[in-house]
């Protein structure tokens, strides 16, 4: 049992010297090993975007992606978090975890792989609203503090992002009171 414990250490101590990487997409409605969309509103480019939106009265738009950018490192974290292609001029959020489902669960008009406990970053302060073209960006580049420290991460561990956002039209499409959707997901590995 104890060289179980300290090979266990052992991958921690490694895992803590492992560089940052680079952000990696996840969490693709209607794809292979992701539950499909569940309001009849399956991405416009399966295996990119999210579920469709219901933007105003019609859906077309293709669905939302998340992407980040920027070093991962949490002595020098410059990360940012860009949503792209949500509805236009509505509140958004992102989700973070330590813990995913790369299969999704139906959340609103979407799929979430992001689950919990879930943190809002940035708390209340998180909300933002989409631009004339549905983008918006959280952490460095929007110039809000790291987001390393917002989430409190540590080096060797991986955490997780999606973003929210109200998609009040998808109520007319969904079962249930549906008014919000979500984006793919991005993991997020976290160096020195």
């Amino acid at each position: 049992m104890s060289h179980l414990i300290r090979s266990a250490l052992a991958l921690a101590v490694l895992a803590e010297c492992l560089p940052a990487q680079a952000p990696t997409n996840f969490c693709f409605p209607n794809s292979p090993g992701v539950i499909n969309c569940p309001c009849n509103n399956p991405p416009l480019n399966p295996g990119q975007q999210g579920c469709d939106n219901y933007n105003f009265p019609q859906s077309g738009t293709g669905g939302a992606f998340l992407q980040g950018s920027g070093s991962t490192s949490v002595a020098n974290d410059t990360l940012t978090i860009q949503a792209f292609n949500e509805n236009h001029q509505v509140f958004s959020l992102v989700l973070e975890s330590r813990n995913a489902n790369a299969g999704g669960i139906i959340y609103g008009a979407g799929v979430r792989c992001v689950t919990a406990p879930i943190h809002r970053l940035y708390g209340h302060a998180g909300f933002r609203q989409t631009d004339h073209s549905g983008n918006v960006s959280w952490g460095f580049g929007a110039g809000d503090p790291s987001i390393s420290s917002d989430i409190g991460a540590t080096a060797g561990e991986t955490t997780y992002f999606q973003a929210w956002y109200r998609d009040p039209n998808a109520l007319n499409h969904c079962p249930g009171t549906t008014t919000f959707n979500v984006s793919t997901a991005v993991a997020v590995f976290w160096g020195p």
